[in-house]
């Protein structure tokens, strides 16, 4: 009867152990990690793969040479696309493993760049240009904007956000229609991810659910520096 009680326990121990590994892993996986762009305005320019979940930086690219004002960044799951606002800009594709430079695409002047497939969206002051990832011009989408500073693409939607009082967000799908106002001064930035818009408010993530426009939370970004953050991308995609 002993034995019989002993090796009960030693299996239920064996049992927990397997399933607290298995809530660890799980909750590896989950990690919610964003490719973060940096402006050289303030010093510690470059891209860094910031980890939310555990607050940490975990890779740091440095810019491609020619970009000096960089404020557009998107990442498809294969490479990171980069874009900045002086005149003479270009956009470039770069390896996410070590900043290397793929492909440029020259004299695009942007603020935002979204990826869907193998098109780009970039924005203009007041247009938002697609083009093919080898820069052939599809299509030019007119919006309501005076200046565009961000724009991000989820389920067929088009979002973009605009600096103003409130700095709105805009939705184009068939009609444009403001949806949200971020409550955020001169915002740079925009990403959506399944539910949640997500910008940078403060040296902060500041999430929106994407049905309601309700604010969800505001999370402070740990770089161990301060760095003026002109776009954000997902890293899962």
């Amino acid at each position: 009867m002993k034995k019989l009680v002993i090796l009960c326990i030693v299996f239920s121990v064996v049992l927990s152990s397997c399933e607290q590994e298995d809530d660890l892993t799980a909750g590896a996986a989950e990690d919610t990690k964003w490719w973060l762009l940096v402006h050289p305005t303030h010093g510690n320019e470059g891209i860094y793969l910031y980890n939310e979940t555990d607050s940490i930086v975990e890779l740091k690219l440095e810019l491609p040479e020619k970009l000096t004002s960089p404020h557009a960044l998107d990442f498809d799951g294969e490479s990171l696309w980069i874009g900045g606002a002086e005149s003479s800009a270009s956009i470039f594709e770069i390896s996410p493993e070590d900043g290397s430079v793929l492909s440029e695409i020259n004299n695009i002047r942007t603020q935002g760049i979204a990826c869907v497939n193998d098109d780009l969206y970039y924005s203009g002051s007041r247009s938002i240009f697609r083009i093919s990832k080898q820069g052939v011009p599809i299509e030019t989408i007119p919006t309501q904007a005076s200046v565009i500073q961000d724009i991000a693409i989820n389920n067929a939607n088009l979002y973009y956000v605009s600096n103003g009082e409130t700095d709105p967000i805009f939705k184009i799908n068939a009609i444009e229609e403001q949806i949200l106002e971020t409550e955020v001064t001169a915002l740079y930035t925009l990403a959506v991810t399944a539910d949640n818009f997500i910008v940078i408010a403060n040296n902060k993530i500041r999430r929106f659910d994407i049905n309601s426009g309700e604010k969800i939370s505001d999370t402070k970004i740990s770089l161990g520096f301060y760095g003026w953050i002109t776009a954000i991308a997902p890293y899962n995609q």
